[in-house]
């Protein structure tokens, strides 16, 4: 393993050159301490990602300004907020809690899968290690369909939901995260949802192309982006930290990543099996960065494009096919998650937050 390395060293700048991350530092509680610490890295001027955008976090004080390297060339970046401050379920913190001192035994042992959770350790430790380098990574790398997301295909949906909340404490335990931070930038404030609406419904002709863009790629049922720039999912195979590698679901409960991968040459290598070119991959990767998008996600009749998001909550565009049934309020996902807000934006399209 390369030595660490501190924030604003040559790695964190080529990481960050591209755009600038979205990381609420509250001056009395974040480990990155002033806000100044977040300027560092760079000797340009301190700009807004979003003039305008930036609500009051949860403990009343505005986040602050991040910087973009004078050497950015690359669009914009995501939008975060939330509709007041959440707190971790109490499962999650005790899990969290176990992991820090190295053992989740004891807690949350009576659930179904706890077991396949457990040997997902050394992934978020290796996952984590960019963000304990600079947690201005944290949010961007936990993005529901990231590396340090999870998904659960073979429980039930109260199943989903608490061994993704359990997850999210312990990734956010192995990267260094404090519990008070591991969901303030998406629960920011109840400006914050109306703040990533409008983002997306600015740009609705743009994220139609790119959901025409993704339908035409057959065989593609997920494509997920982060940070750096370049890193990317594609349905289970993950270029990330310099490797490809395809997360085999695990036994029992499907996770997914489930810490047993299988490695390919390339991302290029896996893509023509499935008749992909990897400039299709690539030409899609900018345009969702472009408008602000972590995920394209298909289902059955449906189309997510996914803005932000950690564990169980979610923002974004909902695309259902004609015929398709229509989100509610209220209605629980086969994740566990649960539609918050649904609003119908345009003719089988929907802006919809879950948590």
């Amino acid at each position: 393993p390369s030595p660490r390395r501190k924030p604003g060293s040559r790695r964190i700048e080529k990481c960050l050159k591209w755009g600038a991350l979205a990381w609420v530092s509250l001056q009395d509680a974040s480990p990155l301490g002033s806000q100044s610490a977040l300027t560092d890295a760079s000797e340009s001027a301190v700009i807004p990602l979003w003039e305008g955008t930036w609500p009051q976090t949860a403990k009343g004080m505005r986040a602050p300004r991040l910087p973009l390297l004078s050497s950015c060339t690359a669009p914009r970046s995501w939008v975060f907020g939330g509709h007041g401050e959440k707190r971790m379920k109490p499962l999650a913190i005790a899990i969290l809690v176990g992991f820090v001192v190295g053992s989740a035994s004891g807690q949350g042992t009576d659930l179904r899968g706890i077991e396949e959770l457990n040997l997902l350790r050394p992934h978020l430790m290796e996952t984590c290690a960019l963000v304990r380098e600079d947690p201005r990574f944290w949010p961007v790398r936990s993005f529901p369909h990231g590396p340090l997301g999870l998904e659960v295909r073979r429980g039930t949906a109260p199943e989903s939901e608490r061994l993704r909340n359990i997850h999210i404490g312990m990734a956010a335990a192995a990267c260094g995260v404090p519990k008070e931070m591991v969901t303030s930038y998406f629960f920011c404030g109840p400006d914050c949802p109306r703040n990533r609406r409008d983002h997306l419904v600015r740009q609705l002709a743009k994220v139609r192309d790119a959901v025409a863009a993704f339908n035409a790629l057959r065989g593609v049922r997920l494509v997920s982006v982060w940070a750096p720039r370049g890193e990317v999912r594609v349905n289970d195979v993950f270029v990330l930290d310099g490797k490809v590698r395809e997360a085999i679901p695990s036994p029992k409960m499907g996770l997914v990543p489930s810490g047993e991968w299988r490695s390919w040459r390339g991302l290029a290598a896996y893509l023509s099996t499935i008749g992909i070119r990897e400039a299709d991959i690539q030409a899609l990767e900018t345009r969702m960065l472009d408008i602000g998008l972590s995920a394209l996600v298909r289902s059955a009749g449906q189309v997510r494009a996914v803005a932000v998001g950690v564990s169980d909550n979610e923002s974004g565009l909902l695309f259902v096919a004609h015929g398709g049934l229509a989100p509610r309020v209220g209605e629980v996902r086969p994740d566990g998650s649960r539609y918050e807000v649904v609003e119908e934006i345009s003719k089988g399209v929907f802006f919809y937050e879950t948590t």
